[in-house]
């Protein structure tokens, strides 16, 4: 199964409300995506963004997980510990 990541910006108090989420790109290779997050840190410090990435498998679509929330900081937010709305 082909899997796909896809990034997002919200605001950094509203990255738990997955309305709030704003598309910015979609990637089947993880390395590139890293490097494209690594990249909307750096552009995005001193905005209050927050950097959401969402993993999902093409057949489950729409059942995207999100696997990682990146705060203004830098410090990678333990996504477990909150609850995602869509």
């Amino acid at each position: 199964m082909e899997r796909r990541i896809q990034v997002f910006l919200s605001d950094a108090g509203q990255f738990r409300d997955a309305s709030k989420h704003k598309f910015i790109a979609e990637f089947a290779d993880e390395r590139i995506a890293r490097h494209y997050v690594d990249y909307l840190f750096h552009k995005n410090q001193g905005k209050h963004k927050a950097i959401i990435v969402k993993e999902y498998t093409l057949s489950k679509m729409p059942e995207a997980k999100v696997t990682a929330v990146l705060a203004e900081t830098g410090e990678s937010l333990p996504v477990e510990e909150y609850t995602f709305t869509d």
